[in-house]
């Protein structure tokens, strides 16, 4: 029986899987917001990804581990080049994301504070029992679809 999906794609295997060059490029296509229709179903995620052409990419799960193809000349190589790196970095962001609600709209920025209320100390009991490398990846994706969120991070990081 095949593992489930979210147990297997992390940023960590995305990088271990890519070359530093695709990996950097990929980052920069989920940056530029260069996926296009995402689909992801139970063991599989699949997209258009924008570069010189647009190719087509696809993410399962291959018994135990990952299996992924790609239609750019890198892809037919079987390399998992920065369109898939792209691709698999949009999936995590997306399901890293919690669902829109009404009452989670905000325009202000909210402070990086110590626990106070009863919502944030509800989060951090939440947050206490995750493993590092699931905080770092919820953080990172979460960090890379709002520029304003990563860079209160970085700069609190420079100050700790």
């Amino acid at each position: 029986m095949a593992a489930p999906f979210a147990n297997i794609l992390h940023q960590e295997t995305i990088r271990r899987l890519s070359s530093d060059r695709s990996f950097e490029r990929g980052r920069a296509y989920f940056e530029e917001g260069r996926i296009r229709g995402l689909i992801s179903s139970k063991g599989s995620i699949r997209a258009s990804v924008m570069g010189a052409s647009d190719y087509a990419v696809r993410i399962w799960v291959h018994e135990e581990s990952l299996a992924y193809a790609c239609t750019c000349p890198q892809g037919q190589e079987k390399a998992f080049c920065k369109h898939a790196v792209a691709l698999g970095l949009a999936w995590l962001a997306k399901s890293a994301l919690p669902k829109p609600s009404a009452a989670v709209v905000t325009t202000t920025p909210l402070p990086l504070t110590k626990a106070g209320s009863s919502r944030e100390r509800s989060l951090r009991r939440a947050l206490e029992g995750k493993s590092r490398e699931q905080l770092v990846d919820l953080i990172c994706a979460l960090a890379a679809v709002d520029e304003t969120l990563r860079d209160r991070i970085l700069a609190w990081s420079d100050g700790h």
